[in-house]
C-alpha cells in the first residue's frame, strides 16, 4: 500500500455532505483530514502532501481547503519559525457543526414552511448586525495565513505598516474589507516595474571618463 494512503477510516458527517456550497471534492479532502485527525489529533499534511494524493494542483487543494475553513469545518493554525515569515508547521483541526448557511441547517430545511416568520426575523437581525460590525485590523499571522492560503506573495510587514499609518484607511474611507487590501497590494506590486540599480562610484567616474576623451 502506498504510504500515502492511510488505512485510517474518514468520516465524513451529514452535515458536510449535504452542504451545497461545498464542491464534491473539498468534501473529499475533509474525509481525508478526518483519517489524517484519527492518527495523531490533527492533520500534518501539507497541501503538497494532498496534491500528490489525489493528482491535483496545489492551488486545487489551497481553494478546497478555504472553502472547508469559511464555512467552518475546519481551523488552521500556523507556526512559523521565530523572527520570520517561514512555515516551520501547519495544523488542521476538525470542527463540529460548520457555520450554518442562513441560519438554519440541512435538516431544519426540512421545516422551513413551519419556521417561515422565524428565520426570516433571525436573517434580518444578522444582517443588520453585520452592517453595523466594526472593523478589526488583521493580525500579522491572519495576513501570513491569508496569503499563504491564497497566490499573494506581497510583503507582509511592508502592507501592516502602511496601513496602520493611514489608520486602516482607504483613501479618507476607513477600511471594511482588507482581503481585498491584500489582493490590491498584490496587483499594485505586480505591476511595478523592476526598480534600477543606481549606478556605483566607479561607473560615474567611468562615464566621466568617456566624456571627457571625447572631448
Amino acid at each position: 500500500m502506498d504510504d500515502n494512503r492511510k488505512s485510517y477510516y474518514a468520516i465524513i458527517p451529514a452535515n458536510v455532505r449535504y452542504d451545497k456550497r461545498l464542491s464534491p471534492n473539498a468534501k473529499l479532502l475533509y474525509g481525508e483530514i478526518t483519517a489524517l485527525c484519527n492518527e495523531k489529533g490533527y492533520c500534518w499534511a501539507s497541501n503538497a502532501y494532498f496534491a500528490n494524493l489525489y493528482d491535483v494542483s496545489n492551488r486545487s487543494i489551497t481553494s478546497w481547503m478555504k472553502s472547508l475553513k469559511d464555512h467552518g469545518y475546519i481551523s488552521i493554525e500556523i507556526i512559523y519559525r521565530e523572527g520570520t515569515e517561514e512555515i516551520l508547521h501547519r495544523y488542521v483541526r476538525i470542527l463540529h457543526g460548520g457555520i450554518e448557511e442562513k441560519q438554519h441547517t440541512p435538516i431544519e430545511e426540512n421545516f422551513q414552511d413551519n419556521n417561515t416568520v422565524i428565520n426570516n426575523t433571525i436573517n434580518t437581525t444578522c444582517e443588520e448586525g453585520e452592517k453595523r460590525k466594526r472593523f478589526i485590523p488583521p493580525t500579522h499571522e491572519e495576513v501570513a495565513e491569508y496569503c499563504n492560503n491564497n497566490p499573494y506573495p506581497i510583503n507582509i510587514e511592508s502592507f501592516i505598516d502602511f496601513y496602520e499609518a493611514k489608520g486602516w484607511k482607504v483613501g479618507n474611507t476607513k477600511m471594511s474589507d482588507w482581503k481585498a487590501a491584500v489582493r490590491n497590494w498584490y496587483r499594485r506590486d505586480k505591476g511595478k516595474p523592476p526598480s534600477r540599480a543606481k549606478p556605483s562610484i566607479e561607473e560615474n567616474l567611468e562615464r566621466f571618463r568617456r566624456m571627457s576623451d571625447e572631448l
